[in-house]
């Protein structure tokens, strides 16, 4: 198998690069060819998903959630999709739970050397693509405005400091939801899907699978802390099981996919099923 790693040097850690020899080092059994290319940007990077990643069979992405995130919205892209294979280096790590993988490197080889594969799910929202969350209203701002030095410092306490003040500032949002023609209304301080069991850490999801084709809508109630009381395991609401659904919100907060900010608004959610094959535990 040809194996392309491309590395994220903006993600949590940085310096990620002085893990490059060993890494080649462990892998050079499994893979008979392998190359690395360092993305500075985004141009350069969707460039390299559509004139080099096709010439590879497998796909290895070194970064954080948001590296995953590209990965995700460009491969979705391409016809003919390769193996994909994560390596950890940034902050939550939400989406590498899904490759079973976690912040140790020793974890990530080990996977890769295996080469265990399965097929997972993708969501997807409008025209962009989702891994593992999709969410809007109070905390969904949290990901992408927490400034990237305190990200790297404090790693996934950056996120739980910024939310207190979320927690207290008391809001409620209407979500209009039409499903199979039926039109409903949920009043929620914010509103969150998962394709899997993970997001900020947590696992909030316990019986969510991430290749069953639907994914779990949650539309907690107005309450203290703007309900965030309510994932708790005494107090947690059965989700709401959906493949397809159009939402459009009473606020105009984007969206905010894999911890990414998304687009305002109207926005129609679908699960592709199997969409992606994956390097896993």
């Amino acid at each position: 198998m040809k194996a392309l790693f491309l590395y994220n040097p903006e993600s949590g850690r940085g310096n990620f690069e002085k893990y490059f020899p060993k890494i080649k080092n462990e892998l050079a059994s499994s893979f008979e060819e392998m190359l690395f290319l360092t993305l500075e940007n985004k141009e350069k990077a969707k460039d390299v998903y559509q004139n080099i990643v096709p010439k590879y069979d497998t796909l290895i992405i070194i970064g954080g959630d948001g590296t995953l995130h590209f990965a995700i919205n460009e491969l979705m892209k391409l016809e003919k999709k390769p193996i994909l294979g994560y390596i950890h280096s940034g902050t939550l790590g939400d989406g590498g739970k899904i490759f079973g993988v976690n912040r140790h490197l020793k974890r990530s080889i080990e996977i890769l050397k295996k080469q265990k594969t399965r097929q997972i799910d993708i969501g997807k929202a409008n025209d962009s693509y989702f891994l593992y969350c999709l969410c809007n209203g109070c905390y969904s701002s949290l990901a992408y405005t927490v400034k990237s030095k305190k990200k790297r410092h404090l790693y996934q306490f950056s996120y739980y400091f910024s939310s207190l003040k979320e927690m207290f500032h008391k809001v409620s949002y209407c979500y209009e939801i039409e499903e199979n023609g039926i039109c409903t209304s949920k009043t929620s301080p914010f509103i969150l899907f998962l394709n899997g069991k993970y997001m900020g850490g947590f696992q909030l999801n316990k019986e969510g699978r991430d290749n069953d084709g639907v994914m779990e809508g949650y539309f907690p109630k107005p309450s203290f802390l703007n309900g965030i009381l309510r994932f708790l395991p005494k107090k947690r609401e059965a989700p709401v099981l959906i493949k397809e659904a159009t939402i459009i919100p009473s606020n105009s907060s984007p969206w905010c996919l894999d911890g990414e900010k998304g687009e305002a608004g109207k926005i129609k959610i679908s699960v592709i099923t199997g969409a992606i094959s994956i390097f896993c535990r």
